[in-house]
């Protein structure tokens, strides 16, 4: 049989990471340690008129957490004295971790853009797709159906103009 790690009693329960786990009961989001114990104090972060600013937390790793607010997602740390040190604005309705975490891939309705791990903005969130050029680094990026290659610093590697990937991997065979 299974030992209890979590008493029954949460609403919602993350995974273990780092000793912790992101807890929710009764519309509060907290940390518990190994042993059921709370580690952080409540949440106190609230606009003037006293609403919370984030609807909830969620575990990524580590302190690292996804926060959520009014059906958008953001990304920051949960300090210990109950703050949030905010890495990316809730404002996206998607993040994904890119290269184990040293990019993140953000989602704006349908367009794309990319995210230093720190929060520093790589390339805006215009593009209808992105991937990872794996042949000249960067990314290959889609816009109006055609495609490019941009460096992680926003820079262009080759216009976007392409009316394929294929078509861009010649031209840079041929340099």
């Amino acid at each position: 049989e299974g030992k209890e790690i979590i008493p029954a009693i949460y609403d919602e329960a993350q995974p273990f990471v780092g000793g912790k786990s992101e807890v929710l009961l009764n519309d509060e989001t907290f940390s518990i340690d190994n042993n059921g114990k709370r580690i952080l104090k409540p949440l106190n972060l609230s606009e003037p008129a006293g609403k919370p600013i984030y609807d909830k937390f969620v575990l990524y790793d580590g302190d690292l957490n996804f926060s959520y607010r009014k059906g958008k997602m953001g990304l920051g740390h949960l300090l210990e004295d109950g703050k949030f040190d905010e890495v990316l604005p809730a404002e996206f309705d998607k993040i994904e971790s890119v290269l184990g975490g040293d990019f993140w891939k953000v989602q704006a309705g349908k367009k794309f853009g990319m995210y230093y791990q720190d929060g520093r903005k790589s390339l805006d969130c215009i593009y209808d797709e992105i991937k990872l050029n794996g042949w000249d680094g960067g990314y290959l990026v889609k816009k109006d159906n055609k495609w490019g290659v941009m460096g992680y610093e926003g820079n262009v590697i080759y216009e976007i103009k392409y009316n394929s990937v294929e078509d861009i991997k010649k031209e840079s065979a041929e340099h």
